[in-house]
């Protein structure tokens, strides 16, 4: 009894068989009709060997041979080679077509244009040069002038017999100025009476600076004067003068000269150094006034002459 092994291969054996068939017909020639004349030569070929030939050997499962790889098995009782399979279809070739990458044209742009603009000149500062100081603006005067718009004061002092007191305002510009005076003399009586004379003189004046420089003034005075006595009161023209010099910072020197001719006589003049710390100015000199009714009172000349020294203070603007 065969066994499974050998029936298995027969059965491999023949599916082989039958496939290769069913291969020829299903790759087949170019057409159907040589298949068919080859069948009917395959029929008269098998009917002559039949006639000629005994029966074929029947070849046992187990020794059946698997047809080659490479030919397939021919049909029982044919001497016919089977024609060699037809040759595979060559792969096809996968054309890939790759399109190129598009170029795009890019215009390079420009290189950048810088426009630095010119850094302005740098600044010209004009620094006015700071005004010189003077000494007397240091210490409180308003400047190293003797020039002053405005001062007033007074002074005093002995005189022969009895004291003396002045006082005075002066304004004045440029040029052009105001002077006045106002001066009192109490004296003891010259007749051994009792009591004491009372005189008084006033003057005033306009002033005209023929120099007028910061440390020198020069000045021209004209107006009229006033005096009165115990029995006297008399007034009459007057001319003068004055000069102020700067010795220093606070340190002036003053005069003054002042007379009038008719119809009494009277001539007062001074001189005096002056300290000045803005606004206040000290005076220390010497003053004489001479005076002379001119026989107004009883027909005879009196005259008096009064020296002495005199301090004073005052302020100027």
């Amino acid at each position: 009894m065969p066994s499974f092994k050998n029936l298995l291969f027969a059965a491999l054996a023949a599916s082989l068989f039958f496939s290769a068939s069913e291969a020829e017909a299903r790759f087949g020639k170019s057409s159907r009709s040589d298949d068919s004349e080859k069948k009917e030569e395959k029929k008269e070929k098998k009917k002559k060997e039949d006639r000629d030939d005994p029966p074929p050997r029947r070849v046992h499962d187990a020794s059946a041979v698997a047809p080659s790889r490479y030919h397939e098995a021919s049909p029982v009782g044919s001497s016919r080679p089977r024609p060699p399979p037809p040759p595979p279809e060559p792969p096809r070739e996968r054309v890939i077509v790759v399109e190129p990458a598009p170029t795009y044209y890019v215009e390079p742009a420009p290189p950048p244009s810088y426009y630095v603009e010119p850094a302005p000149p740098p600044p010209s500062y004009y620094v006015e040069p700071a005004p010189v100081v003077q000494a007397a603006e240091v210490s409180g005067s308003r400047k190293d002038t003797i020039f002053s718009p405005l001062h007033m004061g007074f002074e005093g002092g002995p005189t022969d017999g009895g004291s003396r007191v002045n006082l005075f305002l002066a304004l004045e510009g440029e040029r052009l100025g105001l002077d006045g005076r106002l001066t009192g003399l109490s004296l003891a009586t010259d007749d051994g009476s009792a009591g004491r004379d009372e005189i008084a003189t006033l003057g005033l004046h306009l002033t005209y600076a023929i120099v007028a420089q910061e440390k020198v003034r020069l000045r021209l005075e004209g107006g009229f004067t006033y005096a009165e006595a115990p029995e006297l009161k008399v007034f009459g023209p007057s001319i003068g003068g004055s000069f102020e010099g700067r010795l220093s910072p606070h340190l002036d020197f003053e005069m003054r000269l002042q007379a009038t001719p008719f119809p009494y006589r009277q001539v007062d003049g001074q001189a005096a150094l002056a300290l000045k710390y803005m606004p206040f100015a000290f005076r220390a000199g010497w003053r004489t006034l001479l005076l002379n009714d001119a026989g107004y009172v009883d027909g005879v000349e009196h005259q008096d002459i009064f020296n002495g020294p005199f301090l004073g203070m005052g302020l100027f603007f």
